[in-house]
């Protein structure tokens, strides 16, 4: 599902140290590119401080990367709710400041 992908430095698990098996292997980027575009989006400072410590601290992974992985997790379990794809948009969003 993924179609970023970053390389992690492996490091040696000590003995009697196992994967968690609730967390799939991740499957190899599809062959041909995708287009890309911006989304700018105003989140909680308390989340932009813990994903900037991520990035950080987890080499060769990118803020694009852990979003774009983050926001397909969430598209699927969206469409695994509603128990198929959203139809494309009728209509562009709503640009904006929320009207009250």
């Amino acid at each position: 599902m993924p179609q970023c992908r970053w390389e992690r430095t492996p490091r040696r698990r000590p003995a009697g140290e196992h994967r968690d098996p609730r967390i799939a292997p991740r499957p190899p980027a599809p062959a041909t590119p995708v287009g890309r575009d911006r989304l700018t989006v105003h989140l909680p400072v308390d989340l932009i401080d813990g994903v900037k410590n991520a990035v950080y601290w987890t080499p060769g992974l990118t803020l694009a990367c852990l979003a774009e992985d983050a926001l397909r997790q969430a598209l699927a379990a969206l469409e695994a709710a509603r128990g198929e794809p959203f139809p494309p948009r009728a209509r562009n969003l709503t640009v904006g400041r929320p009207l009250r």
